[in-house]
């Protein structure tokens, strides 16, 4: 758990000069920090409980592309194991060509841009994998698992990420929503690590 000062300290040391260069990658990539936040200067703000800052990188720059890669049997050099997760390329190229055309239904003003995410996938931001995720996927990926459990596991993280992006929470919701990300953490390592 990161506290206020990190926001503070980590910073000013990736700019010490006395610092080497290779101390200083291995502190930012251990930390997450580049560089002070911009609204540094705001005293009135306590950046380890002001901003979601984690959960731009644990659902959309690191649980979804890393779901995508078990989805396309790419990950890692991972196979299924006893599963049957693997989407095969020619539904997975379905389902960006079907993403493709999605675009062109919705307005700009909800999402950017979606690329073939079987094709394009690299441009994908934060962003549009949060768009393509809640959105798209639930549509798109209906029907093309082999097993339907993969896409329930799918709809319980998409509930996760609805429920953690509420501006309100009641101690009632936060309770069920821990309960959701336990069971959906659980059958994440069964579906995808335990297996052989």
């Amino acid at each position: 758990m990161r506290i206020h000062s990190d926001f503070i300290t980590i910073p000013a040391q990736l700019l010490d000069p006395d610092i080497s260069a290779a101390d200083k990658k291995r502190l930012a990539q251990y930390h997450g920090f580049r560089h002070a936040p911009l609204i540094s200067r705001v005293s009135s703000l306590d950046y380890s409980r002001s901003f979601p800052w984690d959960g731009m990188h644990l659902f959309f720059l690191n649980i979804c592309p890393n779901l995508v890669l078990f989805w396309t049997g790419k990950y890692k050099g991972l196979d299924e194991g006893t599963e049957e997760y693997d989407l095969g390329p020619n539904v997975w190229e379905q389902v960006g060509v079907e993403t493709e055309q999605a675009v062109q239904f919705i307005p700009a003003k909800f999402v950017s841009s979606l690329a073939n995410i079987a094709s394009n996938k690299s441009w994908y931001t934060a962003e549009t994998w949060a768009f393509w995720f809640m959105y798209i996927a639930p549509i798109v990926l209906h029907g093309r698992f082999k097993r339907d459990k993969y896409y329930k596991h799918l709809l319980l993280l998409i509930k996760i990420m609805h429920r953690s992006m509420q501006f309100k929470i009641t101690s009632e919701e936060l309770e069920e929503l821990e309960t959701w990300i336990r069971d959906w953490v659980k059958k994440y390592e069964r579906f995808f690590f335990t297996s052989s």
